[in-house]
């Protein structure tokens, strides 16, 4: 499921800033409604992601520090937060601005009385999850492909699997 997660958090970000640097509308709006359902998707896997992880043994720590493991685990629940909150104020801000949800081929309607303030606020903690998210996404990536493989020559990527 790692790997699942890592292909729907890497595309969500890619859509987003494919979406943030075209100046054609058209473009723009197809970017977007990948992006979202791409968004709705991972809030479907986010759950058995995080039952997965609950259910199933942690592979034994890495040697290193006590505090690199902390900041592993610090690391990990921070992005299972994101994880979830992305797609939770994504589907927020969609159905309270009236403008629904779109799911690949279909869409799902928003409110009939749509509520700006709610998804404005939505739309506030979707943008500054979103930038917590690529940082966070840069970090472990940094973490585990730099780090742990190439310097400390883990073999982190069968740990992943």
């Amino acid at each position: 499921m790692h790997w699942a997660m890592a292909g729907g958090v890497i595309g969500i970000i890619g859509t987003a800033k494919a979406a943030q640097n075209t100046k054609v509308d058209a473009e723009k709006a197809k970017y977007m409604w990948v992006h979202k359902s791409l968004g709705l998707m991972m809030a479907g896997l986010i759950v058995p992601r995080a039952v997965l992880r609950v259910m199933t043994r942690d592979p034994r720590p890495l040697p290193g520090p006590t505090v690199q493991h902390y900041a592993g685990a610090l690391s990990h629940g921070v992005l299972y937060f994101l994880m979830a909150g992305l797609p939770l104020s994504g589907i927020v801000m969609g159905y309270f601005s009236g403008r629904g949800l779109p799911f690949f081929w279909t869409s799902i309607p928003g409110a009939a009385k749509p509520q700006g303030d709610i998804a404005k606020r939505a739309f506030f903690l979707h943008q500054k999850m979103g930038q917590a998210l690529e940082i966070m996404t840069i970090l472990h990536v940094s973490a585990a492909a730099i780090y742990h493989k190439l310097i400390m020559r883990h073999s982190i990527f069968k740990r992943i699997l």
